[in-house]
């Protein structure tokens, strides 16, 4: 009943597809052949719990960026600690409020993607993230302009000296660029990071 209440309201006020399952060892399955986006798990399952079945995701490495919301009865402060401790990203206590629930999920969707889609050397928006900001602004027919930033000569550069200067040199253009550009949503710039040397800003 509680997983059809969910779904219902998943589907119907969240508009996600929602995939059920009614244990942990079927979740599993499932994961591999559906490929989720997040897993909403409750902590009280037949056979394999919610912790353990939180910890086989979490083992896994290609799915290890999976986003996990713990369900649960019990709002003890151990509870919720053991919830973290299996590397949950979050934890909600039933009985379930809708518009709580849509929210951390919509959320963690969209901490999860941006996360995924930054550069890990700079942290900036990726590929992604910059095709989307320019699609945005096309669509709203709003005057902008798009600047290609590279390094000249930079892969002789790294070679010579190192790929450990060849990313302090990257992160320096990236600290540069930022305090030119200086993103933000009052005057709309945006920065973004396509990959090595290469930078996209839009203002």
């Amino acid at each position: 009943e509680m997983r059809q209440l969910i779904k219902d309201i998943l589907e119907e006020n969240g508009k996600y597809n929602v995939i059920t399952a009614e244990n942990g060892m079927e979740g599993i399955k499932k994961i591999y052949t559906e490929f989720p986006d997040l897993v909403l798990l409750d902590i009280r399952m037949p056979g394999l719990n919610g912790y353990k079945t939180c910890g086989k995701i979490r083992s896994d490495v290609l799915l290890r960026n999976l986003p996990v919301i713990m369900l649960t009865v019990d709002s003890k402060e151990s509870s919720q600690i053991k919830g973290f401790g299996a590397e949950a990203d979050d934890y909600i206590t039933k009985p379930v409020q809708p518009n709580i629930l849509l929210a951390r999920i919509q959320r963690l969707l969209q901490r999860s993607s941006e996360i995924l889609n930054r550069n890990p050397l700079t942290h900036l928006p990726g590929n992604i993230t910059i095709r989307a900001e320019i699609e945005k602004r096309l669509l709203k027919n709003v005057p902008f302009a798009v600047l290609y930033i590279d390094i000249n000569h930079f892969k002789a550069f790294n070679d010579y000296y190192g790929f450990i200067k060849g990313d302090e040199a990257i992160r320096l253009t990236a600290e540069i660029l930022l305090n030119v550009i200086k993103p933000s949503r009052e005057n709309k710039n945006f920065l973004g990071h396509i990959g090595g040397d290469d930078f996209i800003a839009i203002t």
